[in-house]
């Protein structure tokens, strides 16, 4: 076979292209219409290998539905008006036109070279007059139709560049090209009326398949369509004679109107003037407006910043706390490990391994503050990668030291515990290592100050924190009982419940994730107060969470017999364990639907009710049916198996129950909101 050669071939099959317009729209009305558009770049150099990889993506999807018939139209064009064009323009010493155009030459050039589809009789430069003209048509229409306003409002304006600037290009009340003081000016502006269209923007989300939710809300977040009243507060002086003047707040709860005692004005209103004029706060007030104007838009919000920097950091003390606390209960628990009916040799064989998970507890209630505040976030990838190389590397470790790799002496039992220690503490290490490597996250651990630590933020941790918490120890209680029954029949069956629960454990990891993957959903959908979406989000992780378990449920009884050999050659722990992998795919399918139930509660601010649930469900059921059929009933350790089954379908009920409960709940309180709209 010949040599594929680009040089000769590709240039050779683009001559043919461009002779015979093969890229061309046709315009032919018989054929249905595709507009392919990607993202015009800035010519302010030649194109790079990101230009290469996101307009080949382009470039694929036109000829795709060219080859399917379809009048694809695929044009190119360039965003030269602005100012990093402007910006490259004076770095290179060159007149912007001169500067610009050459590029866009250099650019076409390369692109051509790559043999992408374009039609090139189609091409746009955003610097145009041409482009003007028709900017200017689109405008006139608009206009015509009255769907542009004028109206003053504050922007950000560059002495030094005579320009005005997005809230991004100011960075701590600089200018990012001349880095000269920026000030806040009156500019009369044109403004596009996308209010009138709102709810079809928001309806027409819903169409983009595939888009990650993240974007979707950040959308519907900028086209800020809000239901609620319009309250007119009358302002009455001291002396108490009404002059008239009021001041006209939105808010979304009407309904807590009658608690309202106090409300912010912007620093911008031209009220704040003169409520503080001639009084004592006059001066103080005045200086917070002057500063103000020197603040983007961004940087305002980071009193939002400030508040959540301070919940980690309380977080980070009271969990660490809490992880010591639980460290030190643990630790003067082991000679109560003696008197659970236990082996002596398995006991005094387990109790260097329980030691090592003891000093554990700290570490892994640091690397818990950070998992969750990045869930808050909506930044759920982290928190996976951590927690893959945290278990790769205690695989790594136990290797080493269980057997005694490399020199190190062969621990055995207390190997294990040493191997899942240091995994433990890679895993807050990594955590803290991205927070510093991301500007984004770093502020939120920068000063760290005895200010920011306070009771009132532990009460709101404990209030949300403490029932999840309670609703996990119970849970792991239940396993933890199970595991100490299990040795009341033989070591055999306490090495075959071990198999059986660390592969359940494998695949509820994925379970875990859809639970955190929920709760971010749902919690967005509770705070826009999108009840419609926050049922459909719920719906579909219940689907994603069955799909999963029912196919973790099949691999466990088909592979039933081959996966115990995985860990053992004893024949009776192989058997044992055979059974009990029936029964662990069993429970898998309500443990999904309760964990997933667990994460639309959090979502929705609803977690007092988890523990007593958990407390019902794995204490009051999963334990004592549990005994009943593995002793009473003569059924051994698949009867205690089965306990679980009970206890986590019990708990799955309850938990779907409330959920109804809760979201009628908030559509009557929607409907209700908006009947006060509307009246």
């Amino acid at each position: 076979m010949k040599e594929y050669n680009p040089h000769e071939i590709e240039p050779r099959w683009q001559k043919v292209w461009a002779e015979t317009g093969a890229h061309k729209a046709t315009e032919d009305t018989s054929k249905p219409k595709r507009y392919v558009l990607e993202m015009f770049p800035y010519p302010s150099g030649d194109i790079h290998m990101g230009h290469v990889r996101n307009y080949t993506i382009g470039d694929v999807t036109a000829r795709y539905y060219a080859m399917r018939g379809y009048d694809v139209l695929h044009p190119m064009g360039w965003d030269a008006f602005g100012l990093p064009a402007e910006n490259a323009a004076i770095k290179h010493n060159s007149h912007p036109a001169k500067w610009t155009y050459a590029n866009i030459e250099t650019q076409k050039a390369s692109f051509k070279r790559m043999g992408f589809s374009y039609d090139w009789d189609r091409t746009v430069v955003a610097c145009d007059p041409e482009y003007y003209r028709w900017g200017q048509w689109i405008f006139l229409q608009m206009y015509k139709r009255g769907l542009v306003e004028r109206r003053n409002s504050p922007v950000n304006w560059c002495p030094n560049c005579k320009t005005v600037l997005a809230n991004e290009q100011v960075t701590e009340g600089e200018c990012w090209r001349c880095h000269g003081a920026v000030e806040k000016r009156d500019l009369t502006q044109w403004y596009y009326k996308i209010t009138d269209y709102a709810q079809e923007l928001l309806d027409d989300l819903d169409q983009l398949e595939g888009w990650p939710e993240p974007v979707k809300q950040m959308q519907a977040n900028w086209i800020g369509r809000s239901e609620g009243a319009e309250v007119d507060f009358e302002l009455i002086p001291a002396e108490g004679k009404d002059d008239g003047q009021t001041i006209t707040v939105f808010t979304t709860r009407p309904d807590t109107l009658f608690g309202c005692s106090f409300f912010l004005l912007a620093p911008e209103s031209p009220l704040v003037h003169d409520l503080v004029c001639g009084t004592e706060y006059e001066a103080e007030v005045m200086a917070l407006v002057e500063g103000a104007a020197k603040v983007s838009a961004v940087e305002r919000a980071q009193g939002d910043r400030e508040k959540s920097a301070g919940l980690l950091q309380n977080g980070i003390l009271f969990y660490g706390l809490l992880g010591l606390t639980m460290a030190v209960v643990q630790y003067a628990a082991i000679p109560l490990l003696y008197h659970l009916g236990q082996p002596a040799e398995v006991v005094d064989m387990a109790i260097p391994y329980y030691k090592m998970l003891v000093y554990s507890m700290p570490f892994i209630m640091l690397f818990f503050t950070f998992k969750q505040f990045l869930e808050g976030v909506g930044n759920t990838k982290v928190e996976m990668a951590v927690t893959i190389v945290a278990n790769l590397a205690n695989i790594g470790f136990n290797w080493v030291f269980i057997y005694g790799r490399y020199g190190f002496p062969e621990m055995g039992a207390e190997g294990a515990g040493l191997g899942t220690l240091l995994s433990r503490i890679i895993a807050p290490m990594l955590m803290i290592g991205y927070f510093y490597s991301r500007s984004k996250y770093r502020v939120y651990l920068e000063g760290f100050s005895p200010r920011n630590y306070s009771w009132a933020s532990v009460r709101q941790l404990l209030h949300m924190g403490l029932p999840i918490s309670m609703q996990m120890f119970l849970e792991a209680s239940a396993f933890v009982g199970t595991g100490i029954m299990m040795g009341w029949f033989n070591k055999e069956t306490m090495s075959a419940n071990q198999i059986a629960t660390t592969i359940g454990n494998c695949a509820f990891m994925i379970v875990m994730s859809i639970g955190a993957a929920t709760t971010i959903r749902v919690s967005h959908c509770y705070g826009a107060r999108d009840i419609g979406q926050l049922s459909l989000a719920a719906k579909a992780s219940y689907h994603l969470v069955l799909a999963w378990n029912a196919l973790a449920a099949l691999v466990f009884i088909t592979m039933r017999n081959v996966i115990p050999t995985l860990f053992t050659t004893n024949a009776e722990v192989i058997a044992i364990a055979s059974q009990l992998m029936v029964f662990a795919a069993l429970y898998q399918l309500s443990d999904g639907i309760q964990n997933v139930s667990v994460g639309i509660l959090r979502g929705i601010q609803d977690v007092k009710i988890i523990m007593p649930i958990a407390f019902v469900s794995y204490w009051l059921l999963n334990l004592p049916v549990g005994y009943l059929f593995g002793f009473t009933m003569g059924m051994g350790p698949s009867g205690l198996f089965l306990g679980f089954s009970f206890g986590l379908s019990a708990a799955a009920v309850m938990m779907i129950l409330r959920i109804r409960r809760s979201i009628s709940r908030l559509h009557a309180n929607g409907n209700s909101q908006s009947t006060i709209r509307n009246s």
